[in-house]
């Protein structure tokens, strides 16, 4: 596992040069932890955001409540709500929850997919299925 790293570039910053896709890339490297590193394959399989500089970190069954719990990072804050989006649920409902899962915001939910405002730079989101 890595736990930083240094990269020069050309020019721009780190959103010009995509780094925060670049360091994604790497925990799929010889660097990393291969199990830790095909678990995010599946996670990433599962569900998906629309945008490289935002990644599901987890994903599991509620703790405190129902429903699958879903955290997002971002290496900065979104300048834009976050469209996260299932594959495999037939979503009827999703909250903005705390990170013990205390659900404080509805958010909206069209065909699997759920747009998360992040005013940080993690969220957890709690997702039922209709189904």
């Amino acid at each position: 596992m890595f736990d930083y790293a240094l990269l020069f570039t050309q020019r721009g910053d780190w959103k010009d040069n995509a780094l925060s896709t670049v360091a994604r890339g790497v925990m799929d490297g010889p660097w990393d932890d291969r199990e830790r590193a095909a678990w995010y394959r599946t996670v990433a399989g599962d569900f998906t955001t629309d945008r490289a500089d935002v990644w599901v970190t987890a994903a599991k069954p509620a703790s405190r409540g129902e429903g699958v719990v879903v955290r997002l990072y971002a290496s900065s804050v979104p300048d834009a709500p976050v469209i996260l989006t299932s594959r495999d649920l037939a979503l009827e409902r999703a909250f903005l929850c705390d990170a013990r899962e205390r659900d404080f915001l509805p958010l909206h939910v069209q065909n699997r997919s759920v747009t998360v405002p992040m005013a940080g730079t993690i969220a957890t989101v709690r997702l039922l299925d209709g189904a």
